[in-house]
């Protein structure tokens, strides 16, 4: 892209200097003309003819010339080739359909940019696209397709696996690409989004995905790297979050809903002696206490006659699915159960000593949750378990 840009200004400076020539040849005619009129040589009208034909000529082409130089610049600067013509009648059918008078969620997940990969999302019997890298490769193109309806929409969220992890066989440089495909899709979604956008993150994105050898902190994404990524600490929209953390709320007091957001991948960045990770975010989701206490105690104290609406990349487990990868989800789905039952004075204890979790909260009401939006597994589905649209 950088290389893109470089070159068009380069044509851009040489086409702005010949329509700067093609002006000042034509102010000079015009001059020219002018001295004849003050000196009486009155033109004839074959004169005035003939020059105006040549004037026109010169300014259409340097009119064209300029069009082509603002046509250049936008296409230099739009992201991945912009939206693909195909999408335009799905998109505008999308637009037609959206109710402003509801609360109105785009949702992104999986999109899996990546900017070389071989990653296949199909079963081990299925064949993989030979255009899978290109496929991943689009991931900042259907960001652009979600977010061009920003507009009608009250927030979106990207859900998570936004990136994917670079196929490189230096770990360094792998890390150095995954960042910037993280900046990549983070700074394509902040600066097209006309609505609030939320950044969650998904078992890919943590590039966790190593050998023994190399599942170190350091070649990890850390919680550090995405509160800056993902620009937590700024609270670009006046979100509520537990200091830097990747989870939040944020409520909508016009449609009377809080759309919270859980981190599914939150597991303690703790190494053993040589450095290794004890807990593998790629191939295991969890919660840890401050996450669970916060959601307890703070996000779900929702204001009266408000609807909750959640969002979080794994499923909890015992809703859509059943996944022996999960720590502290029960705790979490009795969270949300007692939340909608009212259930007051209530008491939890983690089962799993690795990450503990005790917490005491108290719901004095019946709460309203709309549904629990997921992501991970790439298929469609829903379920409705004691009460709660997952």
């Amino acid at each position: 892209m950088e290389q893109r840009v470089t070159a068009l200004l380069n044509d851009v400076d040489g086409d702005v200097a010949k329509v700067h020539t093609t002006l000042t040849a034509v102010q000079t005619k015009l001059d020219g003309l002018l001295d004849k009129i003050t000196q009486s040589d009155l033109l004839t009208k074959a004169d005035l003819d003939t020059n105006l034909a040549t004037f026109k000529a010169q300014i259409d082409t340097a009119l064209t010339t300029i069009t082509q130089i603002d046509q250049g610049l936008f296409e230099a600067t739009d992201v991945d080739g912009g939206i693909p013509a195909y999408m335009g009648n799905p998109l505008a059918t999308a637009r037609a359909q959206v109710d402003t008078g509801l609360f109105n969620l785009g949702f992104g997940t999986d999109y899996h940019y990546d900017i070389g990969t071989s990653y296949n999302p199909f079963s081990a019997s299925a064949t993989a696209p030979s255009n899978m890298p290109d496929l991943w490769n689009s991931g900042l193109r259907k960001a652009l397709n979600l977010l061009s309806l920003s507009d009608t929409l009250d927030a979106v969220v990207f859900n998570g696996d936004n990136t994917d992890e670079p196929a490189y066989s230096d770990v360094t440089e792998e890390r150095k690409a995954m960042i910037k495909e993280q900046a990549d899709f983070a700074t394509t979604a902040f600066t097209a989004s006309e609505s609030p956008v939320f950044l969650m993150k998904g078992n890919h994105d943590n590039n966790q995905d190593q050998s023994a050898t190399n599942h170190t902190l350091a070649n990890a994404i850390t919680d550090e790297d995405f509160a800056k990524l993902y620009h937590q600490a700024d609270r670009l929209y006046g979100e509520s979050r537990n200091g830097n953390s990747n989870y939040f709320y944020k409520d909508f007091p016009k449609k009377k809903v809080r759309l919270i957001g859980l981190d599914s991948y939150d597991l303690p960045e703790t190494t053993t002696s040589d450095g290794t990770l004890v807990f593998n975010r790629f191939t295991t989701s969890g919660f840890q206490q401050s996450q669970l206490n916060w959601l307890a105690n703070d996000a779900l104290e929702v204001p009266a006659g408000y609807a909750v609406l959640l969002v979080t990349h794994a499923p909890i487990n015992g809703t859509l699915v059943t996944n022996d990868a999960s720590i502290n989800h029960d705790i979490v789905k009795h969270i949300l159960e007692d939340y909608v039952n009212g259930v007051s004075g209530q008491e939890l204890t983690g089962t799993n000593t690795s990450v503990p979790v005790n917490i005491k909260y108290s719901f004095t009401t019946k709460g309203k949750i709309a549904a629990v939006v997921t992501g991970h597994m790439h298929t469609d589905g829903n379920a409705t378990v004691n009460g709660i649209n997952y």
